[in-house]
């Protein structure tokens, strides 16, 4: 899942015992989002442009690292049987490659009277490798990090439909919803606002709005076409068919209290819809200016 989480989580510590017990290798795994600063805001019915930048595997100095530190300590096989049992335990896929990077280019409109800011995360993985051994008396220990950017992402138009700077006369009342949706797609997901209807959820998805017939729940996984997503989603989803399964789950985001940050979890069911109704209105921004 691509589900967005603010701070900073641990998921996994491996430790391998090397030497009959005399060295070890200890690997703690961390996830975060990093916002990839190409953040982006139109206002006032105004265009914009955004770069999106996708770089994905390790940077050069982190591979030698692992090549001519790590690798060297434990060798070829152990470094094997290390990077296989980070993926086992964390269940993901581990990149140790060389970084790639591809960038797309984007035009997106904004609100007549408000304002537009594209926001783009990339999931990071850190790994903070320890290595300790026992000599006669004291021992040698030393420690490393390596950072994976993921090819995982999450994007979040961000939309107000009133801005006091475009002084508009008599700006049309801000939309209401009954609060956000996680719209995943495995890798790439999207955050979008949702309300209820008599016959199931309208969900605004940047320029366009779905409304789904369903269960009133927010739970569910439905078939959405391709191209009702966002320029960006589909260029960070490479996504190779008309149409792509979207599970969709209500997302709830961290409340402080008492100066601790306690994280809601999802704990959803996910609930089945067999051919659901779904109808896809594009170029929202448009409509609801008159424009044909």
């Amino acid at each position: 899942m691509a589900t967005y989480f603010t701070g900073r989580r641990e998921l996994e510590l491996i430790t391998v015992p090397l030497d009959g017990g005399k060295t070890t290798m200890t690997c703690r795994v961390f996830e975060y989002w990093e916002d990839t600063d190409n953040t982006t805001t139109a206002r006032c019915g105004d265009p914009g442009i955004i770069e999106v930048r996708k770089v994905v595997g390790i940077s050069e100095r982190d591979e030698a690292i692992l090549r001519t530190q790590i690798e060297s300590m434990i060798g070829v096989k152990g470094f094997a049987e290390l990077k296989s049992g980070i993926e086992a335990s964390i269940r993901k896929e581990v990149n140790f490659s060389i970084e790639e990077c591809t960038k797309k280019t984007s035009n997106f409109s904004s609100p007549e009277c408000g304002r537009k800011t594209m926001f783009v995360y990339q999931l990071v993985r850190e790994y903070e490798f320890s290595y300790a051994k026992r000599y006669l008396g004291w021992t040698k220990t030393w420690e490393r990090k390596v950072r994976e950017r993921t090819n995982v992402h999450d994007f979040l138009p961000d939309i107000d439909d009133i801005d006091e700077r475009c002084n508009c006369d008599n700006p049309d009342p801000p939309a209401k919803y009954d609060g956000m949706l996680v719209l995943d797609m495995g890798h790439v997901s999207v955050r979008a606002p949702f309300r209820r209807t008599p016959t199931g959820i309208e969900v605004r998805v940047d320029t366009s709005l779905l409304k789904i017939s369903a269960s009133d729940s927010t739970e569910f996984l439905v078939d959405i076409p391709v191209a009702a997503l966002p320029e960006v989603v589909r260029f960070l989803g490479e996504f190779e068919s008309d149409v792509i399964q979207v599970q969709f789950h209500e997302y709830q985001a961290p409340r402080h209290e008492s100066g601790h940050e306690h994280v809601i979890s999802e704990g959803f069911q996910m609930l089945e819809v067999n051919s659901p109704s779904v109808e896809v209105i594009q170029d929202l921004i448009k409509i609801q200016h008159g424009e044909s």
